[in-house]
């Protein structure tokens, strides 16, 4: 089956504006779907591109005023002026881990406190060997899963890849890719004129 569609319509407009390229699929099922996740999403696609644009705007002024103050500027002044800027750029950074130091500590220890306060007062209601068996139980499940983790991630290389080249989607995805073939329509895309 085929469906005829115009390239200048307001959704095939909107599709390639929310997705950031040109490209059109060739079938139905992924444009419907794309733009039905382009349209709920209208409200983060819209402030996401404005932010993008401001931050290209300003790249651009930025380039405007390198150009009027620094080409003027003899070699030494713009070493200067280098180092300056890079002395700058270190003391903000050296600020930052050491405020993300103290939020990280922070963190560790207030969690460390709540966790424990509260493995205090589990223990009291349900006894203190019951209570180390669910902490024990616990560090194992998650030492396991940080196992697993590691091995999927370091061994096979992606996250994606289980047994020697078997990826997820080769198990699930084709399924689906089965079915969509068989049910999915293709577009015919066509100019304005042509429609």
């Amino acid at each position: 089956m085929q469906v005829k569609l115009n390239k200048e319509s307001w959704h095939c407009r909107y599709y390639k504006y929310a997705s950031g390229n040109n490209y059109l699929p060739s079938s139905l099922c992924p444009y419907f779907w794309g733009l039905v996740f382009f349209i709920v999403a209208s409200p983060v696609i819209l402030i996401t591109r404005a932010l993008v644009e401001a931050q290209e705007k300003k790249l651009r002024k930025s380039s405007e005023e390198y150009d009027r103050n620094f080409k003027n500027m003899s070699l030494e002044e713009w070493r200067e002026y280098q180092a300056q800027r890079y002395q700058e750029r270190e003391d903000r950074e050296a600020k930052r881990i050491f405020w993300g130091k103290v939020l990280f500590w922070t963190i560790i220890v207030s969690g460390t406190l709540t966790i424990g306060w509260s493995l205090v007062i589990y223990a009291k209601k349900i006894g203190w060997l019951k209570a180390l068996a669910v902490v024990a139980i616990s560090a194992l499940v998650v030492a396991a899963m940080a196992f697993v983790s590691w091995v999927v991630i370091e061994k096979s290389g992606s996250l994606g890849r289980w047994i020697k080249g078997t990826s997820l989607y080769n198990l699930v995805g084709g399924m689906v890719y089965s079915f969509y073939k068989r049910a999915c329509p293709i577009i015919n895309w066509q100019d304005a004129k042509t429609v």
